[in-house]
């Protein structure tokens, strides 16, 4: 993320390289990358990366393997995260369950909640699960009426708060009640027994299908859970027979364990929805 416009000053390159160069290593978990690979793709001079691996590598940060040339991501790399905590009761309860998920659900999960005008994915397992397709969802955002997640959340909200997100999704010629109703008719075709689906992509997931079932603490409407896979390995209905009931007992068990951590008022701002019986 870039600086803001109000910012007052400028960043600083030699800290904007080093962290550049820290994501492009994680993006490859095997290997490592060559020196002229990371100045070909962060197009930074060799020399001058050079001076900065060695630099992160004398912090502990990266190492390097003088038989093939590489530098790779150093244990120490966790440090850097070892004092952040989201102070969501929803992601701090579900970090302790979605571990277990990959024992009977092997397939990626992840955990979304709204934030603006789309669901954002804040917590997964794809770094535990054998059949991860991609490196991470952390930080994407999915639209609520074309995706899986989006479209689990919000058929699940009270309708006055679903119609009022939907318009926030459409430009302003298309906020008619009438084009309102359509995309509501268009989401509820595409929820089977709870779950929202997609299997047409969305994004860099192209070529791969999603269920998703809503997350609710104490009666509140709080985020979503998503399990993604290739369109090739099965149908939508096919990944709910095998694979929904797990999720809906670990979707309870997330919410109950929110619920208890944190006070039903804390969860405000999330979107009401009736309660389930």
């Amino acid at each position: 993320m870039g600086p803001t416009r109000s910012s007052r000053y400028k960043p600083v390159r030699g800290l904007v390289r080093g962290l550049s160069i820290l994501g492009t290593l994680g993006e490859r978990s095997h290997g490592g990358w060559s020196p002229t690979e990371l100045a070909d793709t962060l197009d930074i001079h060799r020399t001058t990366l050079k001076r900065l691996c060695e630099t992160l590598r004398q912090l502990h940060y990266l190492s390097f393997d003088a038989d093939t040339g590489r530098y790779s991501l150093a244990p120490a790399i966790r440090s850097l995260a070892a004092g952040f905590r989201d102070d969501d009761a929803l992601i701090l309860a579900a970090q302790r369950i979605l571990p277990e998920l990959i024992e009977s659900v092997v397939w990626p999960v992840f955990l979304s909640i709204p934030e603006k005008h789309a669901m954002v994915s804040r917590l997964e397992n794809h770094h535990l699960s054998p059949l991860a397709f991609h490196r991470t969802t952390l930080g994407h955002s999915f639209p609520f009426h074309t995706t899986a997640t989006g479209r689990a959340y919000i058929a699940a909200c009270a309708p006055e708060q679903r119609r009022e997100l939907l318009r926030s999704q459409l430009p302003p010629r298309m906020r008619s009640r009438a084009e309102i109703g359509l995309l509501e008719r268009r989401i509820a075709a595409r929820v089977i027994d709870g779950f929202g689906v997609n299997d047409s992509g969305w994004g860099s997931f192209k070529n791969f299908s999603a269920i998703a079932l809503p997350v609710y603490v104490d009666c509140l409407l709080a985020g979503t859970l998503t399990m993604g896979f290739p369109r090739s390995a099965m149908s939508n209905r096919q990944a709910i027979e095998r694979f929904g009931d797990r999720m809906r007992i670990e979707v309870d068990r997330i919410g109950a364990a929110a619920g208890a951590a944190l006070p039903v008022a804390k969860m405000a701002g999330r979107c009401p929805a009736i309660c389930k019986s």
